[in-house]
């Protein structure tokens, strides 16, 4: 609180100060220092970090106007409006105790009769004889070099900004959020691409996750004695893993599905699914994960279609119902359906009210027409 009193833009200290209040559940503190961070956010540009401070408020809130306005006018592209909606920081800032702090008054200049000057005694110096000034000669070249040298070092972005980002991501690991720290470690190296921790922690956050299947042509380049189609190395690496995978083992099948779901090769992972579905032990978790790859690749119709099938399952938990009903929620809302979508997720809501960020949709889709009902 006291460095906020000094410095109200510090992003590394609302952050700070934010996870602090997590930690105690303090939701009525956390929204304005949210809303600083959304502004900070927005003074540097940084539009789709802002809109997910902005969710978070309406995520405790989901009555908050002013964010609900502000996240509103930023997804339409009206970044220059949002000036009028967005919470001053002034608004939030602290004093040296925590507390908000006062209004700032007008400053009043007061007239003061100047006093008569006092006699002025000069004192003259006794002339000292001066030195000889050695000259150093530069020549054209070492003079344009040191020209580039202060160029670059005052073009070099502060080191702070970085720690405060490097703070950011730190927070977001710790919270799980993976692909946002990623973000902010490239946004980085795009402005200083030798930063040795940026590049170290973007590698390791990395490594090991699964490259596209265009990597496969990456692969290839520069390989032309291997004139082999892509479609046929993948057709023989299947007829591989067949002779090795047991038709009856639907956990293979099913496993292996959910890898070729994860490369993206969307056809085989059904194919996959459709083999695991025939133990019957599987066959809903095999018929959740078509419909999921549906989902993926924006064959919405079809989703839907499988979830409600699921539905008029009996051997079905509460907890897969809710997931069901959500996920025929969101489909619809991808398909800009507003009213099917807000008729599946109404009952989410009415089940489990605090079930993942039902209440954060349901306040995005109705807008300031209608509010969530209590």
């Amino acid at each position: 609180k006291t460095i906020l009193s000094i410095d109200p833009e510090n992003l590394e200290a609302h952050i700070k100060y934010a996870k602090l209040l997590e930690e105690d559940g303090d939701n009525e503190q956390l929204i304005p220092i949210y809303m600083n961070i959304a502004n900070i956010y927005l003074k540097r540009e940084r539009i789709e970090d802002a809109k997910r401070y902005l969710l978070m408020v309406i995520e405790i809130d989901p009555l908050n106007e002013t964010a609900k306005n502000t996240y509103d006018m930023l997804e339409k592209g009206k970044i220059e409006e949002v000036s009028d909606e967005i919470v001053e920081l002034d608004q939030y800032q602290f004093q040296g105790n925590g507390e908000v702090a006062p209004e700032k008054k007008p400053e009043i200049e007061v007239e003061v009769e100047a006093e008569p000057e006092e006699e002025v005694i000069e004192v003259v110096a006794e002339e000292k004889e001066e030195e000889p000034v050695e000259v150093e000669v530069i020549s054209a070249e070492e003079k344009k070099e040191e020209n580039k040298a202060s160029q670059g070092a005052t073009t070099q972005e502060p080191e702070e900004d970085f720690e405060a980002e490097l703070e950011e991501a730190e927070f977001f690991i710790s919270q799980q959020l993976i692909e946002d720290a990623i973000e902010i470690y490239k946004h980085i190296l795009e402005r200083a691409p030798d930063h040795p921790v940026a590049k170290a922690k973007l590698k390791e956050l990395t490594k090991g996750v699964q490259k596209e299947p265009e990597s496969i042509e990456e692969v290839m380049k520069g390989r032309e004695d291997l004139n082999i189609p892509i479609e046929q190395i993948l057709s023989e690496s299947r007829k591989q893993i067949s002779k090795i995978i047991d038709a009856n083992d639907a956990q293979a099948h099913f496993d292996l599905g959910c890898a070729y779901k994860d490369m993206g090769l969307y056809d085989e992972a059904i194919e996959e699914f459709k083999i695991a579905m025939q133990n019957e032990q599987k066959e809903i978790p095999s018929l959740n994960m078509i419909a999921m790859t549906n989902l993926e690749r924006q064959r919405y119709t079809d989703a839907i279609s499988i979830f409600k099938k699921l539905l008029n399952y009996d051997e079905i938990t509460d907890e897969q119902r809710l997931e069901f009903l959500y996920q025929i929620g969101n489909a619809y809302l991808k398909m800009k359906d507003k009213q099917e979508a807000l008729f599946y997720l109404n009952k989410v809501y009415k089940q489990n009210p605090n079930y993942r960020n039902i209440r954060q949709l349901i306040a995005l889709l109705q807008g300031n027409e209608k509010k969530v009902n209590p």
